[in-house]
């Protein structure tokens, strides 16, 4: 899958195979998971995460080279929550490289099986 997207509130991306990812959500980014390899920028103005642990990541099954930030709201934008700045997984059964960027805490990066 190749795509770009930008959305004003959450955005879910799921694909079967490769995903080349440009996202841009105006809040959260609850999942972000591909049976391949994940490249692209994953942005996110609040967060990257979800309350349900079953969610709340960015998975590959393959390797991860991507741009992933969150949060960049300005102070007293109402989308800025409890949960502003963080990221709360990252992993791939294989290598992760490029960045990941939170305003307040990343809380997982796991590589390898």
């Amino acid at each position: 899958m190749t795509a770009d997207v930008a959305a004003g509130n959450d955005v879910w991306a799921v694909a079967w195979d490769d995903m080349d990812l440009d996202v841009a959500a105006g809040h959260d980014i609850p999942l972000v998971w591909t049976f391949g390899d994940l490249t692209g920028t994953i942005d996110a103005a609040n967060r990257i995460g979800d309350d349900d642990p079953r969610f709340g990541r960015i998975k590959s099954y393959g390797s991860i080279d991507a741009t992933i930030i969150a949060g960049h709201l300005p102070v007293g934008d109402p989308k800025r929550d409890a949960f502003y700045g963080q990221i709360d997984l990252v992993e791939a059964w294989d290598d992760i490289d490029g960045t990941i960027t939170a305003a307040t805490s990343i809380g997982t990066v796991r590589s390898g099986a």
